[in-house]
C-alpha cells in the first residue's frame, strides 16, 4: 500500500462537515489506522479528524478521496430523505405574508387581509401534515430561504411558521380537531409576534386590531 499525504483544506474540511463523510481510512505515517472510513460520522470523530489532520495523517494514494458531489447523509433509524417542504407552495405563503406586511408597514390592514392570511396558512398546515411521510421526513426550510431574496423580515416569518406549524403537526398527528385548531392558531401567533408590539411600532397599533392573532380566536 502506498500511503498518500491528506491534505485538509478548507473545502475538504467543509465537506466532511457537511456529509458527516469520512470518505478514506486515514492512516499515521506507520501505516495504522487512525481516523477509519465511516458514514455518519459523530462530530467528536470530526474534531478528531481534524485534530490528528495537523500532525500528519495519509491514505491510500489506490482510494478516491473525492466524496460524490450527489451524497447525502443517511438518516437515523426510523426517519428518511424525504423534503417535506415544497418550494412552490413556501412561495405562495411567502408571497401572502410579504403583502400582508407591506399593508402593515402602511397601516391599510384589513380584516379581510387577515382573514385571507390565516387561510393560507390553514391551508399549507393541511396540505403539510397529510404527507406521507410527515412524521420522519426533513423539514427543509433553510433550503428555501437561502434561494429567496425577500425581506428579512418576510424570511423570519415564514420560518416560524414553517418550523412551528411541523412541528406541532407531528405532536398532534391523529389527534382532535380541537388540538389542530389550537396548533394552527398557535403558529399563526408566533409568526405573527415580531410585528404584535405596539410600544415598538406605534404606528401599527390601529393594525393590531386587524391581525391574524385577533382573527383567529376560536
Amino acid at each position: 500500500m502506498q500511503l498518500k499525504q491528506f491534505e485538509l483544506t478548507s473545502l475538504i474540511a467543509q465537506r466532511i462537515q457537511d456529509t458527516r463523510f469520512i470518505p478514506v481510512n486515514l492512516y499515521n505515517k506507520n501505516g495504522q489506522v487512525i481516523i477509519p472510513k465511516k458514514r455518519n460520522a459523530t462530530l467528536v470523530e470530526i474534531k478528531k479528524l481534524k485534530r490528528f489532520a495537523l500532525s500528519g495523517l495519509y491514505y491510500n494514494a489506490a482510494e478516491q478521496l473525492a466524496i460524490p458531489a450527489d451524497y447525502t447523509i443517511e438518516p437515523p433509524p426510523g426517519f428518511s430523505n424525504k423534503k417535506l417542504i415544497s418550494v412552490e407552495k413556501t412561495q405562495l405563503l411567502s408571497a401572502k405574508i410579504q403583502t400582508f406586511l407591506h399593508k402593515l408597514a402602511e397601516n391599510l390592514v384589513t380584516v379581510q387581509d387577515s382573514g385571507e392570511l390565516v387561510k393560507t396558512v390553514r391551508d399549507y398546515f393541511h396540505w403539510f401534515e397529510h404527507q406521507k411521510d410527515v412524521l420522519k421526513g426533513l423539514i427543509n426550510i433553510n433550503e428555501f430561504c437561502t434561494t429567496q431574496n425577500n425581506r428579512y423580515s418576510v424570511t423570519v416569518a415564514v420560518k416560524r411558521a414553517v418550523i412551528v406549524m411541523a412541528l406541532k403537526s407531528r405532536i398532534i398527528l391523529r389527534k382532535t380537531l380541537r388540538n389542530r385548531e389550537e396548533a394552527e392558531q398557535a403558529t399563526i401567533e408566533l409568526m405573527y409576534a415580531p410585528w404584535q408590539n405596539p410600544d415598538a411600532h406605534p404606528q401599527k397599533r390601529a393594525a393590531k386590531a386587524c391581525s391574524p392573532v385577533s382573527s383567529f380566536n376560536l
